[in-house]
């Protein structure tokens, strides 16, 4: 529930949040799905840190898809610690 208001809130153009940390917050597939739907629609987003999560394969998956169809890219998302395993 928290990464879906989260990311509902910062979807909008209206926002001018440029860094985001969800570094250990224990965001999973469907956590990474929802951020995933944001990125193709936020344009002031440049960093992005989602260290010590478990993302999972799959969500993992969702951010690369997401970002490669956005018309801007990030400078910078950092996934170190991330648990890339099996969803």
């Amino acid at each position: 529930m928290g990464t879906q208001l989260l990311a509902q809130a910062i979807s909008t153009s209206n926002t001018n949040l440029r860094v985001l940390y969800l570094g250990s917050h224990g965001i999973t597939y469907e956590g990474a799905y929802r951020l995933a739907e944001m990125l193709k629609t936020n344009r002031t987003l440049n960093r992005l840190y989602f260290f010590e999560n478990n993302l999972g394969d799959h969500g993992i998956q969702l951010l690369a898809q997401a970002l490669a169809h956005c018309d801007r890219s990030l400078s910078h998302m950092d996934l170190n610690g991330s648990t890339l395993e099996s969803d």
